[in-house]
């Protein structure tokens, strides 16, 4: 069965915009070596984070979006960029196959809004 992930990967803000293009060619390659099919990267630039990492104010993020069979792709890739020294920061999130759209919170069940809030318009008491 294929899984589909999505890496986001948070590089040193020293980086200029051609070194974070290396290191992510580099990440393109470990993944694709680990069994990562369908591969797309995507920079969204350099962006402040909410608290320091590292003594960082900020950095570089790069999303990689990608699909595998290998059960540990995943382990493989955060163990190496767990030690390479340009990233700082990185989360891989498996994309479920199915997603549930939004239509209000899930533990209301049916009925009324009124009948909720108390706000009935029945005037017999």
């Amino acid at each position: 069965m294929v899984a589909k992930y999505e890496t986001v990967v948070v590089f040193k803000p020293e980086l200029n915009e051609a070194q974070v293009k290396e290191e992510e060619k580099k990440v393109e390659t470990l993944l694709r070596n680990e069994g990562a099919t369908s591969l797309l990267a995507e920079s969204w630039g350099r962006k402040d984070l909410a608290y320091r990492v590292h003594k960082c104010k900020a950095g570089n993020f790069v999303c990689f979006k990608y699909e595998s069979i290998k059960s540990d792709t995943v382990k493989n890739v955060a163990g190496v960029l767990r030690i390479t020294e340009q990233v700082i920061k990185f989360q891989t999130h498996r994309i479920p196959d199915k997603m549930r759209k939004f239509k209000g919170n899930p533990r209301r069940t049916g009925g009324d809004i009124s009948d909720d809030y108390g706000d009935s318009t029945d005037d017999s008491f």
